[in-house]
């Protein structure tokens, strides 16, 4: 663009010779192409409109949303319909782009924005419950000896942030109720745990969870998991539990007192005085 301004004003009859004759040859040209492009754009147009409809017949019969299938095979399929999807979503742009240029009636396909919405809820909901299935499993696998509570607190809460801001729509299907199921159960068990993993729980509280509880913990043992822990009957006897556990951070707390008396006993001993 430059360099043809640069000419005019030096020259403006070279301009003339020069380039006006290569925009018309162009624009002859593209006169003589534009029946066959315009061809090849309602071909192609027609090629997609049978696509859409093979996609979403497929989609109603085999996606993520029929009636009956398991969140996890769902999950596959909906990555499975979302890659198809986003191939027709750029065949789309492109037709209706090339529709509009050749001053065509632009298609509209109603059923592709549906499902186009539907599917960025559906990647909202499974994100989610993947990583909730993902996160929790996980934490059974935990040594006891590594729980970080702090870790597992701030996970779980974002977890439940993340279900209270899913669409109303969202909480009729199976995964919503898969997965609050999966947060509750181990939220419901989860206070109870952290209190048992207190430092001030010692051997002698344990074994009076064991006889409570029935189930034998180890925990002294290196390889104990979180979920051998959480596989007692712990909400059964949570009300014990929770006594036991609270009996130890007081006992912890007495004897952290007595402490500080006899080591202040040492360095301040009595003295003995007698009478003169």
């Amino acid at each position: 663009m430059n360099e043809m301004r640069d000419l005019w004003s030096l020259s403006p009859s070279v301009f003339l010779t020069v380039f006006i004759p290569q925009v018309q040859q162009t624009q002859n040209t593209l006169v003589e192409v534009q029946p066959a492009i315009k061809l090849d754009l309602l071909a192609g147009v027609q090629a997609f409109q049978t696509a859409v409809q093979s996609f979403h017949s497929d989609y109603e019969e085999r996606g993520p949303g029929v009636q009956g299938v398991a969140p996890r095979e769902a999950s596959d399929r909906l990555q499975t319909f979302q890659a198809q999807f986003d191939e027709l979503w750029r065949n789309y742009i492109t037709y209706s782009a090339g529709e509009e240029l050749f001053g065509l009636k632009v298609n509209e396909y109603p059923d592709l924005q549906r499902t186009k919405r539907e599917l960025a809820l559906l990647q909202e909901l499974y994100s989610l419950h993947d990583s909730v299935m993902e996160s929790v499993s996980g934490y059974y696998d935990v040594l006891w000896s590594e729980l970080d509570n702090e870790k597992i607190n701030n996970e779980l809460l974002g977890f439940q942030n993340r279900i209270r801001k899913l669409p109303k729509a969202l909480k009729e299907w199976q995964a919503f109720n898969d997965l609050k199921t999966k947060i509750d159960d181990f939220s419901e068990s989860w206070p109870l745990v952290q209190r048992m993993a207190n430092k001030a729980v010692l051997s002698r509280h344990w074994q009076r969870i064991a006889e409570v509880t029935g189930h034998h913990f180890h925990v002294e043992s290196d390889n104990v998991l979180l979920r051998h822990v959480m596989e007692a009957p712990l909400l059964e006897n949570k009300e014990d539990i929770e006594d036991i556990c609270l009996s130890a951070v007081k006992e912890k707390e007495i004897e952290a007192k007595l402490e500080v008396v006899l080591a202040e006993s040492v360095d301040f001993p009595f003295s003995t005085h007698q009478n003169c």
